[in-house]
Order: structure tokens, then C-alpha cells, then sequence
């Protein structure tokens, strides 16, 4: 499929009176830099994983004008949540050899609900076994703390950790010290451009039409594990901090982009597509380029390869 037919596919929803006015121009914009939005890769050891993430590389890696870094946004490998320790293991050997030979771009991540070892067999979960399998993702990812925030030119960027444990499962949530480490951190960098990376979408419409299975059967589950439950929250404290401008997940193969006050909300699709399997619904397996300029404003590219 050629890539104008692709992003013609795409959703694409405004919504609210105070969204940002869309800029036509690229040449009346200052000079931004680049950045992938690379997400839901869903290593396995099958053969086909390792082809198309090497493809994506390759193709990120020589694009012409070079990303400064790769966002990581989950699911890097195809599950460990159910998986025995053995198949986790070869999962991540596969991830980092791919990683290895065909990527020279440095790499922020964020931890992805198949990420975590371990959590769909915990008969007896304890903080320490719970968070004994998500420090191995911790690990694997290269990541010192499972949320985080950094700099870089004239944005700052927030990393979320939106993956808690729930009955052999998972629930998308906020933790109560990650919440208040996430107000401390906007208050202290309002005097930077923003955009917070989480692995499932702070806000999102796509998550209404989720359907999995051959029946093509719908998952109207719009609080719990498609999206983050708790939005009204996350409005409010983001709407308090204008220089907030730009969040982006993944979690959902589907892409959509959204405006809601002054704020755009990018759910960016996956690599793997439908787990490997061709397009998700309507959308192919894809990385995200995205350019962010110094007013704040950024534009982005969907891209299959």
C-alpha cells in the first residue's frame, strides 16, 4: 500500500473548541528535531518479528534527515506476562541481537503491559513478586526507574509508567506516588515544551472500536486495559500546565490523532501490525516520525516499510 493511500486510512478526530490551529507550512515553522515513535514491536522468535523489526530499523536508521533518538513505547516483545521464564528469555535475546546489529539511534523506553514477566500466573502476588517481573523489563529496557522525565533541546519529555498489576492481569492506571511525582515534575519544567510518552493512551477513540478475535467481536472496555482509567484526572492536571502539548502511546495497533485543548493526543499504531499477521483493521504495521519545534507546535508521519 503506498503511504498516501495508508494515511488517508488513518483516523483522525478534533474535538473541542480550543484546539490548536493546524499549520500548513512547514517553511513558516523554526527549525525542529526529529524523533521515532516506535511501539508495540512484539518481538517472538518465530522469524517473521525479526525480519520486520529489522526492516523498520533499517529504514528509521537511513532516513534523511536522522532521528536524534527512538522512543521505545512497550510491548517490545511478544509477551512475558503468561510466558514461561525460558521463552521470556529468548524473546529478549532476540530484541537485543536485532537491536544490536541494525540500530545506531540512542533509545528511551517505557514499559508495555508484555513487557512484564510473570503477572498471569501470580496465585499469591506480593509487592515483591509483582514488581519482581516488571524489573526485569526495567532491566532489558535499559530503564533506572519505571517512570521518568528528560530534556532535550527546547522540550522536556515525561516517560509513564501505565501498567499496574490486577487479578493475573493488569489495570491502566497511575500508581498514587507516580501521580504525585508526575505534578512535581510538570510544575518544575513549565519552562519547557512537553510531551509524555506512555504505553497505553491517556485519551483515546480508537479504544471504542477494538475488536479482536475472527467474529471481529467489539472490546468496549473504554476504562481498564485499552485506555488509561482514570482521563477526567489526567485532563485536569495536563490543562493546568499549558506546555504540555504533545502525548503519545501505542497499545491499540490503531492510529488516531486528537486536539483537545491545545493538547494532541497521538495513538501511533505498531510495528508488528496485527501481531505479525498483516494490518490490524485497518491499519498496517508502521513506525512514527515525529518533528518538534521550538514554539511547541510538531508534526508527524506515519510510515510503513
Amino acid at each position: 500500500m503506498k503511504r498516501r493511500q495508508f494515511i488517508k486510512k488513518s483516523s483522525i478526530v478534533t474535538v473541542g473548541a480550543c484546539a490548536m490551529p493546524v499549520t500548513s507550512s512547514v517553511n513558516e515553522l523554526p527549525t525542529p528535531f526529529r524523533i521515532i515513535h516506535l511501539t508495540d514491536c512484539h518481538v517472538d522468535t518465530k522469524g517473521v518479528a525479526e525480519t520486520g523489526l529489522r526492516r523498520a530499523l533499517e529504514k528509521i536508521n537511513n532516513l534523511d534527515k536522522k532521528p536524534d533518538f527512538i522512543l521505545n513505547g512497550g510491548d517490545a516483545i511478544f509477551d512475558a506476562m503468561e510466558a514461561t521464564k525460558g521463552d521470556a528469555k529468548a524473546q529478549w535475546s532476540l530484541w537485543h541481537s536485532v537491536l544490536k546489529n541494525n540500530n545506531s539511534l540512542p533509545i528511551h523506553a517505557c514499559i508495555g503491559n508484555h513487557d512484564i514477566y510473570g503477572w498471569g500466573s501470580l496465585d499469591n502476588p506480593t509487592k515483591s513478586n509483582i514488581m519482581s517481573g516488571k524489573q526485569w523489563a526495567m532491566d532489558e529496557l535499559g530503564m533506572k526507574k519505571r517512570y521518568y522525565s528528560f530534556d532535550h533541546n527546547d522540550w522536556h519529555f515525561v516517560v509513564l509508567d501505565s501498567v499496574q498489576f490486577q487479578d493475573k492481569g493488569y489495570t491502566v492506571e497511575l500508581d498514587e506516588e507516580q501521580w504525585e511525582w508526575l505534578e512535581k515534575d510538570l510544575t518544575a519544567s513549565k519552562d519547557k515544551f512537553t510531551c509524555i510518552l506512555s504505553h497505553v493512551p491517556l485519551l483515546s477513540f480508537c479504544h471504542q472500536l477494538f475488536k479482536i478475535g475472527q467474529d471481529g467481536k467489539l472490546i468496549t472496555l473504554p476504562q481498564g486495559i485499552l485506555m488509561n482509567s482514570q482521563p477526567l484526572e489526567i485532563k485536569n492536571l495536563i490543562y493546568q500546565h499549558p506546555q504540555v502539548k504533545l502525548c503519545i502511546a501505542g497499545h491499540l495497533h490503531m492510529q488516531e490523532e486528537i486536539e483537545y485543548l491545545n493538547v494532541k493526543y497521538l495513538c501511533n499504531g505498531a510495528v508488528c501490525g496485527n501481531w505479525w499477521k498483516g494490518a490490524f483493521q485497518e491499519f498496517e504495521p508502521a513506525f512514527t516520525i515525529i518533528d518538534l519545534f521550538p514554539d511547541g507546535t510538531s508534526k508527524h508521519e506515519w510510515v510503513t516499510y
